[in-house]
């Protein structure tokens, strides 16, 4: 370690200390030096004790505890100290930990003396020690005292109602505020609404930029909240990336919404922080205030946390006012998500396949693999019905994983062995594609199997290069490094993003999927098929397959034809089936090993 980051940590992380891969100590801030009472630079796990979270208790290297909010405790000389913090990597090798004091402040203070020019500027703990400052001096000042605490208790309610960092009310703030509103008559209350925001992709660009940039993308949220609100709007901080709007009375009934896009756009405009742009979005859920019946405070938020569950769950990036059937579509998530550690241990998660064929000449060009959830009450479940359930139950990867063995057995030897050669296609999360050992897994099963890697592409969701352009660019090197394992590669969902073009030229990518909503009635809709022959002749032009997806009627068909999209995939030829059905199917259509169709052939 330099004198100069010796320097910062002394000057400016105090209670900061790097460490090297390895666990050791590179430098400690004064002040963590002094509660240790020791000069030596131990490791990580001599210095600390994981106390929270539970799940890296038992972690052994510095590197897993990366990202999370830590409760350590630390031995010393003043006894057992309690603290909470968090590691970012901030270099190759390098790990920076930055913790503040917790329940133990008083008795550290007072039996080390620590001082306010002990703790960092933006340390929690400043905010305490000046508490028990102002109660030693209350208690040392007994003619002042009762002006003291009037001045104390106007400054702490003061505190208590607003957000130190955005300058916003906090929750507190405007639960008192909705009261208020509650009260009054709902004829008062007419177009008023509760818009419940969280934020997109903040956690990416807080974990990689750091916590400064995470507070700067704080107030910038903040400020495009105060440029929207009316003369009786108002705002909220209610905690990490979540805020709230009241808005007042007077909304027409498209207003919230009109409102939340607008806001949303605001919102996800890039902003420069340490001369890097960075980007996050914003989902919002939305309720009426002015509803009949009684309504309490915490129906209001209620109903705003569910539409926000909908608008994430619909692909983020978007307002959604709440209804009565959302609260059943909760109620079947909530379901699903206490079905799913059961569900993997039944083996419920089974692949479907849907045909992807040549409209020309009628050969079969491969297959793709859906996922699909045979629930044992509610029957068979497409992605759609519990995919977002998996997302927030960290299973994604693991129903995946499921998903890809089964579906690459039976294409190894099951009952889809008598359609061979034949070329698979599978869908790919952006963790999945961003781990360093997925490549590595992928090339170990095939080889288990007996599979040429040629014969399977994954498809890549748009959005996972949209991310990835304004985040780390972890998505382009694990595509990259499927590519270079002789793996396929296809964008799926093609033209449904501002991505689009930067993706055809970074992506080693020699199919686009052409989505759906650029084919549904193509052929009565001259923009449409204006569009979709953009996209087909700029791929082509690359050098690039080009496959339409969702192709339900002959006519789309023959316009897909017309315009030199030759590559189908879409009910009009098959509906995703199990791999038995599948391969029934082929047979009756006439396809034979060699993917051929014998009957029109014949």
């Amino acid at each position: 370690m330099n004198l100069d980051t010796n320097a910062i940590l002394h000057s400016v992380l105090p209670f900061g200390a790097i460490f090297a891969a390895d666990n050791n100590a590179l430098g400690v801030g004064r002040t963590l030096r002094k509660i240790m009472g020791r000069d030596d630079l131990p490791t990580f796990f001599e210095l600390f004790t994981v106390q929270r979270p539970r799940s890296a208790v038992r972690a052994t290297r510095i590197d897993m505890l990366c990202g999370q909010r830590l409760t350590l405790r630390m031995a010393a000389p003043v006894g057992p100290v309690d603290l909470r913090g968090h590691i970012t990597r901030v270099g190759e090798g390098l790990f920076l930990l930055d913790v503040s004091l917790e329940k133990d402040l008083s008795v550290v203070v007072e039996q080390l003396g620590l001082e306010e020019k002990d703790f960092s500027f933006s340390d929690p703990s400043v905010d305490m020690l000046y508490l028990l400052e102002a109660q030693t001096a209350l208690l040392e000042d007994s003619q002042n005292l009762a002006v003291r605490l009037k001045d104390a208790k106007d400054a702490a309610e003061a505190l208590a109602r607003t957000d130190p960092l955005t300058e916003l009310p906090n929750r507190r703030a405007s639960e008192l505020h909705l009261k208020r509103i509650l009260q009054r008559e709902i004829s008062d209350r007419a177009g008023g609404a509760l818009l419940h925001i969280d934020l997109d992709r903040f956690k990416n660009a807080n974990d990689t930029l750091g916590h400064a940039a995470g507070d700067a993308i704080l107030k910038h949220v903040a400020n495009c909240l105060f440029a929207f609100l009316g003369p009786d709007d108002l705002a909220a901080r209610i905690g990490g990336d979540e805020f709230v709007i009241v808005l007042g009375a007077g909304y027409s009934e498209e207003g919230p919404r009109s409102f939340a896009n607008d806001l949303i756009a605001a919102i996800s405009v890039p902003v420069t922080i340490e001369n890097q742009s960075v980007e996050v979005g914003a989902s919002i859920g939305m309720t009426w205030l002015d509803k009949q019946g009684v309504l309490t405070l915490d129906d209001l938020f209620l109903e705003a946390d569910i539409a926000l569950y909908e608008a994430k769950a619909k692909g983020r990036g978007q307002g959604r006012l709440y209804d009565q059937h959302m609260s059943e579509r909760l109620q079947l998530s909530q379901r699903l998500a206490r079905d799913l550690e059961a569900a993997l241990g039944r083996d419920e998660f089974v692949p479907y396949f849907q045909i992807q064929i040549d409209a020309v000449t009628g050969e079969l060009f491969g297959v793709e693999v859906l996922a699909r959830w045979q629930h044992p009450a509610l029957g068979l479940l497409p992605p759609g019905q519990f995919l977002y359930v998996a997302e927030r139950a960290k299973l994604t990867e693991t129903i995946d994983r499921r998903i890809y063995r089964a579906a690459l057995s039976e294409l190894a030897g099951g009952s889809l062995v008598g359609i061979a050669p034949l070329l698979m296609s599978l869908n790919i999360t952006a963790d999945e594609l961003a781990s360093e050992d997925f490549v590595a897994s992928m090339i170990a099963l095939v080889g288990e199997l007996g599979l040429d890697p040629g014969m399977i592409t994954f498809e890549l969701l748009e959005t996972i290069l949209l991310d990835d352009l304004d985040e780390a660019g972890g998505a382009t090197e694990g595509a990259e490094r499927l590519a270079w394992a002789g793996f396929g590669l296809a964008l799926d969902d093609f033209g449904t993003g501002r991505a689009s073009i930067a993706s055809l030229v970074s992506l080693p990518s020699p199919l686009v999927k052409i989505d759906r909503r650029f084919i549904t009635e193509i052929d009565i809709n001259p923009r449409q098929e204006r569009l979709t022959h953009a996209i087909v002749s700029l791929a082509q032009d690359l050098g690039l397959n080009v496959m339409a997806e969702g192709v339900e009627r002959q006519a789309e068909a023959d316009k897909l034809l017309s315009l030199g999209c030759t590559l189908h995939q879409g009910f009009l030829y098959g509906r995703p089936e199990d791999a038995k059905t599948t391969a029934t199917l082929l047979g009756k259509l006439g396809w034979d090993k060699r993917g051929k169709n014998t009957k029109r052939a014949g």
